[in-house]
């Protein structure tokens, strides 16, 4: 990476330049004070939230909690520190996502257990479960008992059109 890439930001001083870039996503601004945002841990931290005219999971950025930035989408969600490459990464990953070009990846036992998320491209959506969820997989315990009851995995994407979930059965996985 080049130097500029971990030249220090202040987060909450990129409100503007995050609005102004995804103005047409009608974004709204929330705060502490905010009903439903008294999760957010610091007083000056905000929460940018983009309602999905599709219907779909609301894309929300958390801002200033921890002197960083939080991308919430779908059942997932990813930290980017207060860095200029992070942040210049968080917004194309938001582009990516607004365009389809990028989903989130859940995987759930047989129960509806929660056993990881990922931001997924289209390209890497494409993979055999084992390879988009290589992070779960390479678990033994986990393997073991996904494989052994069953589970499911969903990709979702800004338009649910594209959205996808998997029944997997229980069965055996080579490794």
């Amino acid at each position: 990476m080049d130097k500029e890439s971990y030249i220090e930001i202040v987060p909450l001083e990129k409100e503007k330049d995050i609005l102004n870039s995804f103005a047409d996503y009608n974004p709204k601004v929330f705060s502490k004070q905010d009903a439903g945002y008294d999760w957010l841990e610091e007083d000056d931290s905000i929460c940018i939230v983009f309602e999905n005219p599709y219907g779909g999971s609301p894309l929300e950025i958390n801002i200033g909690d921890s002197g960083r930035f939080t991308l919430f989408f779908s059942e997932h969600h990813a930290h980017y520190e207060a860095y200029q490459g992070d942040y210049e990464d968080m917004l194309t990953r938001i582009s990516d996502i607004f365009s389809n070009n990028v989903c989130t990846a859940t995987i759930k036992d047989c129960k509806g257990k929660w056993y990881g998320s990922c931001f997924l491209s289209k390209e890497e959506s494409d993979k055999s479960v084992q390879e988009m969820f290589g992070f779960v997989f390479k678990e033994d315990e986990f393997r073991n008992h996904l494989n052994k009851h069953g589970f499911s995995y969903s990709l979702n994407y800004w338009n649910p059109l594209f959205d996808k979930t998997v029944q997997v059965q229980s069965k055996s996985f080579d490794q």
